[in-house]
């Protein structure tokens, strides 16, 4: 009886009232990923590489066999619908001096290199903007302007800063998600140094609470039927005993036992 009476409460309380719990759901996300895409074309002849060689994604470029760094900025989006959106570009290159870590900026230089916006971007569509810079021409200003200010205490260094602008109707809301990427060049005499930090991604949510069923696993959904019946299967195996085989004390036993 005991067994029945526990079976029978785990299934009440499993399936006739299992009582509720709120529960935090996703109602739209959005992922904007963006990043660098860099390459310098070898113009002059070498014993190595032959001309025309376009050398990618490299740390470290020759500046004497290929001084000209194509650069492309990337920018993509994930979301389950959009409408209309655009994506705004722009970039400037930064030729600064600065101290140790770059906590200190001795002084610096800035220069447009792209500002376009790419309408009609489809979600997982990739939309970019390209611009070249030349490593020559960025060390000859970095030196030009050391000579005017007669020193420089830092490290002379250039960094491309691009701001990117997601706008448009995403998951049926007016979004606008914003954006600032860099990338560091380091002219040298022999070679210039790229330094960036590859794809960036971010995802926001937006997220509502809702009251849902409490739900169990199954130790508790067939657990409780499977004691229910346990149970009353013992119940009903001692009332067939008692009444078929007469369980009570027979006189011979009774007798015996005094």
């Amino acid at each position: 009886l005991l067994v029945a009476a526990v079976g029978s409460g785990l299934v009440y309380a499993t399936y006739v009232d299992p009582g509720t719990e709120t529960e935090t759901r996703t109602v739209s996300s959005l992922t904007v990923e963006t990043g660098y895409v860099h390459a310098a074309e070898v113009i002059e002849p070498n014993p190595v590489f032959e001309t025309g060689t376009v050398l990618s994604d490299r740390n470290t470029y020759f500046t004497r066999i290929a001084p000209v760094l194509d650069v492309a900025v990337e920018a993509q989006y994930s979301a389950a619908s959009a409408g209309d959106v655009g994506v705004s570009f722009e970039s400037v290159l930064v030729i600064r001096n600065v101290g140790e870590e770059g906590e200190t900026v001795y002084w610096e230089d800035r220069e447009p290199l792209a500002s376009e916006t790419v309408s009609g971007v489809t979600p997982d569509a990739t939309a970019a903007v390209s611009f070249a810079i030349n490593s020559s021409e960025v060390a000859a200003t970095a030196a030009a302007i050391e000579e005017e200010l007669g020193t420089s205490p830092g490290t002379t260094e250039a960094v491309v800063v691009t701001d990117v602008t997601v706008t448009g109707t995403i998951n049926g809301e007016p979004t606008t998600v914003e954006r600032t990427i860099r990338m560091t060049i380091e002219p040298g005499t022999d070679t210039y140094t790229i330094s960036e930090p590859g794809i960036q991604s971010t995802t926001t949510e937006e997220t509502e609470q809702v009251t849902v069923q409490r739900e169990y696993g199954p130790l508790r959904s067939i657990g409780g039927p499977v004691l229910f019946l346990l149970g009353a299967a013992g119940v009903g195996g001692l009332v067939y005993a008692r009444r078929r085989r007469d369980l009570a004390l027979t006189s011979a036993e009774r007798e015996y036992l005094s």
